[in-house]
């Protein structure tokens, strides 16, 4: 349990370090003091930074708590794998129209498979959390 705090917090100060680390380049960026190639790149960061920044805040959490457990550590398990799908999904729909045979309604898809991420993630963390899923599952200890 020692070593499991000791790698929470670690984890959150490299979040935290991170974070720090793009808002500052997003404000550098937005105040012109550095450029950007591409006007979307600040929305990016910020988007990406607010992200890192709650993952730092959710460590933080389970180092005061001392832990999580049961549907708090699945959903927290859940909300970052999802995310990381997300980041894979944009990237993949930011090139996909070169990818795609010119066959099929490129955009859509696209956008339809933005959203199948958005909407399941939603669907598993309002299951897991608000009801009682996670305590009747038969989950081999």
């Amino acid at each position: 349990e020692r070593r499991g705090r000791r790698v929470e917090l670690c984890a959150f100060v490299i979040a935290a370090t991170v974070a720090g680390l793009g808002f500052w380049s997003a404000y550098l960026i937005a105040t012109g003091a550095r450029a950007a190639a591409n006007p979307y790149i600040l929305y990016a960061s910020l988007f990406v930074n607010s992200a890192i920044a709650l993952a730092a805040l959710g460590d933080l959490t389970v180092v005061l708590r001392g832990g999580v457990y049961g549907g708090q550590r699945l959903a927290r398990h859940l909300w970052r794998m999802c995310f990381a799908l997300f980041i894979a999904v944009g990237s993949f729909a930011a090139q996909g129209l070169k990818a795609l045979p010119a066959i099929l309604p490129a955009p859509q898809i696209l956008l339809a498979a933005i959203l199948l991420v958005l909407f399941t993630m939603a669907y598993w963390l309002a299951r897991i959390l608000f009801t009682k899923w996670a305590r009747t599952a038969n989950v081999p200890a």
